[in-house]
Parts: structure tokens; C-alpha cells; sequence
């Protein structure tokens, strides 16, 4: 029985039905023209997950609340697990477009997870069959896991549950290790635990805090005096993105050339990184699109762009282990060029600040996964049902952009290889639109996640992260594209 950490708890306390704090990731499957419309059956898929589903301990586990909900919960093993309760089969009905599939992934991602079970659900969704890009008869899996499960890191072990490294590929083996019937506390046994762990905690945060009073005040000290940059200004704009989300997302994802991508990345500005693209090209959608609104703001808007902290030797196998910078995105900036040397510049500050500051060690009680629980769970239903952040406005950040680079070769679902895969983190309360870069096998996916109060018009979102993109591209030296259009025709022909 292991307890969750105060960052997996944090996701459980911050779960409403308007911020359901799963992540979802959307594979989708490039049927081998020789099998036709031979579609594999219910059983086969359920019989394919089961061979492989040790790989991720994590999907046989549930939650044990503490009585009283008075410290963390506990993951344990859930005897009464059943695969079958967990994959849904489900078809688009014809046409079967791209359209039709965004809005169905977004049905699916508004709905919770039921937190008495082990905290994921499996879909497989047929019928796509006027998807670009796919062969007619192809398919999709979206999975959604609890973000208290996973972060970006450990979420690989679940890409492993449902993917292959060749398309004939036997099952991963299963470790020969010895079962242990697990032991689980008595009532009276986890509230004393709760006492001493709430005890331990309290006396764990104080030393921890008091141990960087001095170097946080030298760091402030060294910004108030303008000696050191934090990459990001304390006061931002808020914009309709920033209050309470409603409970229907809006899903969309947007396809980009990871070659063209690198060639804006060394030819533009030097030092940029992929990452600094990626965010240009969301900030160029973001200034384009609120100023199609009549609403962009004339500050900069600012982004937390998620990092791994993982320990090199930590196995990654769940929970979350997350750190992030604060970011400005120079929505203020009209000019795409500028806009990406501005973005490098912040990124490198929002680094140098935290090392510096050691903020790593904050993010982790960002959540509020530090509260007791049941105080936590109220504190912010009570938070969304004043909407206390449509008052307050938008708090630290306007946006997320997560960047997982993903493996530069192929994966395969029975003999399927997947074409497109895309992540979706959850939306936070004042932070109603979030976006996921992957990188797969030479291209890049960007997918949006937002509620339809917000962004009613994804389309019309696309077409403006498209713009930006294609402005950079266009800025690049003639021989750039010359070659770049070159190598991407070799590469393409090879696949």
C-alpha cells in the first residue's frame, strides 16, 4: 500500500465535475491496407491490453480514502478489477470525419472519472473513415488516466500497455516477482497514521521553508533591484480564458512538420530551442485570435511551461513528479521573428530563475495536495461555486504548454501502425485553455484542450496557430526551403 505524494493528492482535492483532473491521450491507427475492413473483435483488443497490462501497475490500483479524509489516500490493488469495465468500443458514424472525431473526443474527456475504481478508461473509436492522413477503416484509442496516476514521464509506461515496437511484437514479459498479499490498515490504525503523518508533514514544510527564507529573500532582493530576471512580469492580463471552465471541453489538435519546425529552430534565431517554437507558434494563435475578439490584452500574456524533475534513477512507473517556469509569451509582440527571439530570451531568464531560486521544490504544493483533504475538496468547490477566480481574474499564468518529446520511431497497435498521437492535459480553475506538444515519428502534435464557453470556434483557433507557423516558415532563407521541402518529399516517399 503506497500513499500518494502531495502532488498526486493535490490532483485528487482539485477534482470537480468542472475540473475533472484526468489527461487523455489520442492515438490514432493507420490500418494495414491488406487487412481491409478485418477489423479485430472486442475480445481481441481486451485479450491484447490483458497480456500487456503489467507493464503499468498503476491500472490494477485504486484509492483508499482515510477516514475522515484526514491525510492522503493510499493507492491499493483492487481485487475486483475487471478490464472489461474499463475499454468502451464506440464507432463515428459515417461520414467519419475529422470534425465528428474531435467532437466525440470531447465528449469523452468532459466526462469524470469514477473515483471508486481504478482511475483510467480505454476507447476504441472505429468508423474514421475521412481522416487525413489514414487509411479508410483505420482507427483511434483514447486513453484517460487520473493525473494523480501519471505526469508526462510515468504517462510512457502506459504507452507501452497499448503499443508495440514492431507490428508482429510478443507481449512484454511479465517479471517473475513473488505475490505478496498486500495489508491493508484497520480504521482506527490510518487515522493514527493521519496524526503522525499530518504531524511529520506540518514539521517537514516548516524546515523546508524555513531553510530557503534566506536564499528566496536574496532572490527577491536581486529582482526588486533589477539585477536578476524571473522571465515572466508579476502583473498579467486577464482574458476569457482566465475564470471557472464549464464542464464541456472542447478537444482539437493540429498537425506541424517537425522538419520544418527544426529548420525555423536553427535558421531564425540563434540558441532557440523546438520548445521556443512551438511556444511562438501558440502565442502567434492566441494574440490572433483574442484580437479577432477585440480582446488582446496589451501586456504579454504569460504561460507555465511544465518540466520534468524526475531523479535519473527513478523508474517512472506512476505518480508525478513535476516542476515548471513561468513564462512570458509576448502575445505583445505582433512580429512572429521577434516574437521567437523574445520567447528564447524569457525561457533562458525563467531557467536561470529557477535554479537559482530552487522553485522546483514549490510547484509541488500548487495543487494544494498539502491541505488535509477534506478541507481541501471543500475549499475549492466553494472556490468554483462563488467563482472566486471570474472575480479575481487571471493568477500567475494565462495558459499551459507542455512539451513531451515522444519516440522518432514507429509504434504499432495489433499490426496497426500509429500515425498520430496527441496528449491532453486537464484545465485548472481560472485556467481554461491548456495546450500538449508530442513529437512522433517526425511530426509534431499540437492538441488544445478548452471548455466551449471559452473557445466556441477551434477552426477558427487552427487556421491562426497555422499563420504563425507559416510566417516562420516563410521568413526562412530561400535554400532552407528548398531543402527542407526536399529532404520531408525523401522522407515521405520512405514511410
Amino acid at each position: 500500500m503506497k500513499q500518494l505524494n502531495i502532488q498526486d493528492a493535490g490532483f485528487i482535492i482539485q477534482e470537480t465535475d468542472k475540473t475533472p483532473m484526468h489527461i487523455c491521450g489520442v492515438s490514432i491507427y493507420n490500418q494495414p491496407p491488406f487487412k481491409g475492413n478485418q477489423r479485430a473483435s472486442y475480445d481481441d483488443i481486451i485479450e491484447y491490453i490483458q497480456a500487456r497490462i503489467h507493464v503499468a501497475p498503476i491500472m490494477q490500483q485504486k484509492l483508499k480514502r482515510v477516514p475522515g479524509d484526514w491525510d492522503r489516500p493510499y493507492w491499493v490493488k483492487d481485487k475486483a478489477f475487471s478490464l472489461q469495465q474499463h475499454v468502451n468500443h464506440i464507432a463515428l458514424p459515417a461520414p467519419g470525419n475529422r470534425t465528428q472525431f474531435h467532437r466525440l473526443c470531447s465528449d469523452i474527456m468532459s466526462r469524470p472519472l469514477n473515483l471508486k475504481n481504478p482511475l483510467w478508461e480505454l476507447w476504441i473509436i472505429e468508423g474514421l473513415d475521412q481522416m487525413d492522413g489514414v487509411n479508410k477503416h483505420s482507427f483511434a484509442i483514447i486513453t484517460k488516466i487520473h493525473h494523480a496516476c501519471v505526469d508526462g514521464s510515468s504517462g510512457g509506461k502506459l504507452i507501452q500497455m497499448i503499443n508495440d515496437f514492431q507490428a508482429d511484437a510478443a507481449p512484454w514479459p511479465v517479471e517473475e516477482t513473488e505475490e505478496v498479499d498486500e495489508r491493508i490498515p484497520g480504521n482506527y490504525e490510518m487515522r493514527a497514521n493521519a496524526l503522525a503523518n499530518n504531524v511529520v508533514s506540518a514539521l517537514g514544510h516548516s524546515a523546508a521553508i524555513a531553510k530557503r527564507i534566506p536564499q528566496l529573500a536574496r532572490v527577491a532582493k536581486e529582482v526588486v533591484k533589477g539585477e536578476r530576471k524571473t522571465g515572466a512580469n508579476l502583473s498579467i492580463p486577464t482574458t476569457r480564458f482566465n475564470r471557472t471552465p464549464s464542464e464541456n471541453r472542447i478537444y482539437y489538435s493540429v498537425s506541424f512538420d517537425l522538419d520544418w519546425i527544426k529548420a525555423i529552430r536553427k535558421n531564425l534565431v540563434e540558441g532557440a530551442t523546438i520548445n521556443d517554437v512551438m511556444v511562438t507558434i501558440v502565442a502567434g494563435g492566441l494574440r490572433k485570435y483574442l484580437e479577432s475578439k477585440n480582446e488582446l490584452p496589451e501586456l504579454s500574456m504569460a504561460a507555465m511551461l511544465p518540466k520534468n524533475t524526475r531523479a535519473a534513477d527513478d523508474d517512472a512507473k506512476s505518480g508525478n513528479s513535476v516542476g515548471g517556469l513561468l513564462v512570458n509569451i509576448q502575445t505583445d509582440i505582433e512580429d512572429d521573428i521577434e516574437r521567437l527571439s523574445a520567447i528564447h530570451d524569457r525561457t533562458n531568464e525563467a531557467k536561470e530563475f529557477s535554479d537559482h531560486a530552487e522553485t522546483d521544490t514549490i510547484f509541488p504544493n500548487m495543487m494544494g495536495g498539502f491541505l488535509y483533504p477534506r478541507h481541501g475538496k471543500r475549499l475549492v468547490r466553494a472556490q468554483q461555486r462563488l467563482k472566486v477566480m471570474n472575480r479575481l481574474g487571471a493568477m500567475g499564468i494565462n495558459t499551459i504548454i507542455t512539451n513531451v518529446p515522444g519516440p522518432n520511431f514507429p509504434l504499432y497497435h495489433m499490426g496497426a501502425r500509429l500515425a498520430h498521437f496527441s496528449g491532453v492535459p486537464p484545465l485548472t480553475d481560472g485556467v481554461g485553455i491548456a495546450h500538449a506538444v508530442y513529437s512522433y515519428c517526425g511530426n509534431i502534435q499540437l492538441s488544445i484542450i478548452s471548455c466551449n464557453d471559452m473557445l466556441p470556434d477551434p477552426e477558427l483557433y487552427e487556421e491562426f496557430l497555422l499563420e504563425s507557423y507559416n510566417n516562420l516558415i516563410n521568413a526562412l532563407p530561400k535554400k532552407v526551403i528548398k531543402d527542407t521541402k526536399a529532404r520531408i518529399k525523401v522522407r515521405d516517399e520512405a514511410i
